[in-house]
């Protein structure tokens, strides 16, 4: 046999044997791919091989998704490269997506750490920023629209989204934790031009070389800007436990002019990442002038051992130097909140698990405020927070609803009623 024919032959063998491969076991590779170490992962070999089996089982909707997950891996690696993603490689890794969304509206298969909408969003949220990176502020501005309108950035996430920016004051400095609060926040500041005052920051981009270059180029709050500098800032700097001091220039705090709290060494570094020093030097320069927010399940990790001293202001905690004398009440914030995008997307919502669980951040942030009011006494004002929630919130819409957090609303109704 001649050396061409050969090839050819054992070439189309082996896509054979590819396409012959059990779906089943092709996903579980593609699983345990996923599952390794970073840097041990080949997502161009699995990519190849996903391909092939979509060629022979082209509307099977886990062949899609992973696919879909494995192109957007080969295209942007992870959040530290995202500034390197491409419109083709978006393109490509969507259309799978899409596709599984036509499939099954509701996707039930083997599912990594997002739902299908949810990687769409963060798909194009992470384009709209690798152009930004660019100064391309049109494209990036094309990037989130095509996201929505390909199946991401969802309308119920986007009114959540501008019930937190709305929950700020002016001229706020928002610290935002991961992509599915951070990119429809952007999102609605890119797009529609929604308090465009408020400066968002991700935490955990703060750890990459690009997300400090695009701040320093692009924020609108001077400290970030033109104070801090934060891309010439190291990656590691040297822990000084110890009690911290901001001066208080701008607050409702009567004589307090000074914000004291304690940092304790760290159990497993002497070291603070840059994220970490960023925030630190970030309240120390502003002096309490803009107010600070953090969104909701902001990472403890990440706080700098303030948990103590923030406000509960439901779906994002604020950093209140005054608290021992001033707090702002729960209800001011959940006033002015928005739910007629939850109320007309049951559909939306259904097919979302990620989008779901999401939403179960407006009861966890109800049922904590009353809890709080609870513990101060104030047993009218946790009444009022619970029936606000019950009337204005469509519970029902969360078919999924947490147990233990239908538990959490029941045991705050009987102690209430118990005081009463």
């Amino acid at each position: 046999m001649k050396p061409t024919i050969f090839l050819v032959f054992c070439t189309a063998f082996f896509y054979n044997q590819l396409l012959a491969q059990p779906i089943g076991t092709l996903i579980e590779a593609a699983k345990n791919e996923f599952s390794k170490d970073f840097y041990q992962q080949d997502f161009s070999k699995l990519a190849e091989q996903l391909d092939a089996a979509n060629r022979s089982t082209p509307n099977n909707p886990e062949i899609n998704y992973f696919l879909g997950y494995a192109l957007d891996r080969i295209n942007s690696g992870d959040i530290r490269t995202l500034f390197l993603k491409t419109r083709t490689g978006c393109e490509l890794a969507s259309l799978c997506l899409e596709k599984v969304n036509r499939l099954t509206p509701l996707y039930t298969g083997t599912k990594l750490s997002l739902d299908p909408y949810s990687k769409l969003t963060t798909i194009w949220g992470s384009l709209a920023l690798a152009y930004a990176y660019r100064e391309a502020p049109d494209s990036a501005r094309w990037a989130f629209q095509q996201g929505k309108a390909r199946g991401g950035f969802l309308d119920p996430q986007l009114e959540l989204a501008a019930n937190m920016l709305n929950s700020c004051k002016k001229n706020a400095l928002l610290f935002s934790s991961g992509e599915a609060f951070t990119y429809p926040l952007l999102y609605l500041q890119t797009v529609e031009q929604v308090r465009k005052d408020v400066q968002i920051i991700d935490i955990g981009m703060l750890n990459t070389l690009w997300y400090p270059e695009l701040l320093d180029a692009t924020a609108t709050n001077p400290i970030v800007a033109d104070s801090l500098n934060i891309s010439m800032l190291t990656d590691l700097v040297e822990w000084q436990p110890g009690t911290m001091t901001a001066d208080v220039k701008s607050a409702e705090c009567g004589e307090i002019n000074t914000f004291l709290w304690k940092m304790d060494p760290k159990l497993d570094s002497a070291m603070m990442v840059r994220s970490e020093y960023a925030l630190l030097q970030i309240i120390i320069l502003n002096q309490f002038i803009n107010d600070i927010y953090f969104t909701a399940g902001f990472p403890s990790d990440d706080l700098l051992q303030l948990d103590d001293r923030l406000e509960n202001g439901v779906l994002l905690s604020r950093l209140n130097p005054c608290k021992s004398v001033s707090i702002r009440s729960a209800t001011d914030y959940v006033t002015p909140y928005r739910f007629e995008k939850i109320k007309t997307g049951a559909t939306a919502i259904r097919n979302s698990p990620d989008l779901a669980f999401l939403l179960q951040f407006y009861v966890l942030g109800y049922a904590n405020a009353a809890q709080e009011c609870i513990s101060k006494g104030d047993l009218p004002r946790s009444k009022a927070l619970l029936n606000d929630l019950e009337q204005r919130f469509p519970l029902a819409s969360l078919s999924n609803l947490n147990s233990g957090m239908t538990d959490y609303l029941q045991k705050l109704k009987d102690l209430i009623k118990k005081v009463e």
